[in-house]
């Protein structure tokens, strides 16, 4: 493969990578926002509901964002190190890709398991730990989506 061709491949990989790094990190936002409107029921504000939906009951759609948000660092890390020392790129993409992919498979079954025990009780609507499970669901398919379809590292 010419090096044009690499540079036009990984500029591609990139590009789907920071998309779908996107929709997951805004599936987490909406989680949290429909966990925190039962909150805003009982008179607490937006922010407030927001912050204590992201720390207490929608803990798992925080540290999704956290992870999404760290794989878009060390993909521009690890890019800006590969241009002075391809080898150390290489070796750091293999490290990497094993708890990256394992943390993500985590938050996707996590996410997974609390949809299913919303769908399995009747819960529907806007309600605590991360809003509908229809949310959990599409949030499952965009995470493991970016775990098994694009390369992070």
């Amino acid at each position: 493969m010419t090096e044009e061709q690499n540079s036009t491949e990984v500029k591609a990989n990139n590009l789907i990578l920071f998309a779908a790094l996107f929709v997951n990190v805004v599936l987490f936002i909406v989680m949290i926002y429909q966990g925190a409107q039962i909150l805003i029921l009982l008179g607490e504000t937006l922010p407030n509901a927001m912050y204590m939906a992201a720390t207490h009951g929608s803990i798992y759609a925080t540290l999704g964002i956290v992870v999404c948000l760290l794989i878009g660092i060390l993909n521009r890390v690890n890019e800006a190190i590969g241009t002075k020392a391809p080898l150390v790129k290489s070796i750091v993409g293999i490290l990497l890709k094993i708890p990256v992919n394992f943390i993500l498979v985590f938050v996707a079954l996590w996410t997974g398991f609390i949809g299913y025990g919303k769908y399995d009780v009747g819960v529907t609507g806007s309600v605590g730990m991360g809003g509908d499970y229809i949310i959990d669901g599409v949030s499952v398919l965009a995470t493991l989506f970016l775990v098994f379809f694009v390369r992070k590292i």
